[in-house]
């Protein structure tokens, strides 16, 4: 699993790239670390995943899905490190999350996908199962973090809902703490809102 990985990993298919056994002791490490954890079954708990992990691993899947498509198998093993990274971080996963990233690993590593599913209670095969659906309602985004600039200087972000006016936006901004050394004395010259990207304050 760590050389089929490794030479997935290195980079587009098209492009001709060095071989490294860094490289191969790198993905070593994230198999041994995706292991440790996911074949630890006090890691894994029933009932429902969290919002936050459960949005994460559909947006794995799906960057999954695509990146095997277009033969970006790279930016695919780079997305799963992601999500192995925050499922360490988090510290315990369901079931059903492990077994959903048990059947998008196995393209890669087969050994430790069938592993992991076999650790998981199962007896038959993962490997004719059907891929994952994506749950595109788990995508949908609600809110936005702005970053937000005074004088064209990112001075904090702030999150705010995707369907909040301008005038309130405006308020918000203006009214948080953190805004304050950046405003205090000063007169607002205008207030620019590019939605879903910035924000920026023009003060005198």
């Amino acid at each position: 699993d760590s050389l089929r990985l490794y030479e997935m990993f290195m980079g587009p298919l098209d492009e001709r790239k060095p071989w490294a056994e860094k490289g191969v002791k790198g993905v070593y490490n994230f198999l041994n670390r995706t292991h440790r954890f996911f074949a630890d079954l006090n890691n894994i708990t029933e009932g429902d995943e969290d919002p936050e992990t459960a949005k994460l691993l559909h947006q794995t899947i799906k960057k999954v899905e695509a990146d095997i498509e277009n033969l970006k198998f790279n930016t695919a093993i780079s997305a799963l490190m992601v999500f192995n990274n925050a499922a360490l971080k988090k510290g315990k996963v369901t079931r059903q999350t492990a077994e959903t990233f048990a059947k998008i690993l196995s393209p890669f590593a087969p050994h430790l996908g069938e592993e992991l599913w076999s650790i998981l209670g199962h007896e038959n095969s993962l490997a004719y199962l059907p891929w994952p659906e994506v749950d595109e309602k788990l995508l949908t985004e609600e809110s936005f973090e702005y970053p937000v600039s005074f004088n064209g200087k990112m001075r904090f972000r702030i999150e705010l809902p995707l369907n909040m006016p301008q005038p309130e936006i405006e308020e918000a901004v203006l009214a948080d703490p953190k805004a304050q050394k950046w405003i205090e004395g000063k007169t607002i010259r205008k207030f620019i809102l590019v939605p879903q990207k910035i924000i920026n304050v023009v003060v005198g």
